[in-house]
């Protein structure tokens, strides 16, 4: 999506199925809940899923690819929570070519010199020392 053009019938279809969707994703209090809360979390205002199909109906397909550059890596990234000894194995069998980078529970990288490693990254350009390595194990 960030580098091909979307197809007409692509965004028609795509387009339908948010307007068309939307109604059967409102119905509980549970769901309620959530637009709540989503708006709440990301200061959207109160009237956004009130104007959300109006506001789907104004996008233009060019806003497609726009938007993909924008919110879409270019690199893809897959998040893998659980033990790493137990799907690292298969990680490296299905993605040979990826670069796995760990942390712990508390969200803090194992790992001490790469440049993928998003806390090391931030701690370095806050002037703080990277994560330690982790201990090897006994």
């Amino acid at each position: 999506m960030r580098d091909t053009e979307v197809t007409t019938k692509e965004f028609e279809d795509v387009t339908r199925e948010a307007i068309g969707s939307f109604p059967l994703s409102i119905e509980t209090a549970d769901q309620v809940a959530g637009r709540v809360r989503t708006i709440l979390t990301y200061g959207l205002p109160s009237d956004y899923y009130k104007t959300y199909r109006d506001e789907v109906r104004k996008a233009q397909i060019a806003d497609m690819k726009t938007m993909a550059r924008k919110f879409m890596n270019d690199v893809p990234v897959v998040i893998v929570v659980g033990r790493a000894d137990k799907a690292e194995s298969q990680i490296k069998d299905a993605l040979p070519d990826a670069t796995i980078v760990h942390y712990d529970t508390d969200l803090k990288c194992l790992e001490k010199d790469t440049t993928f490693c998003a806390a090391n990254n931030a701690l370095a350009a806050a002037g703080a020392a990277p994560a330690p390595a982790p201990a090897p194990a006994k």
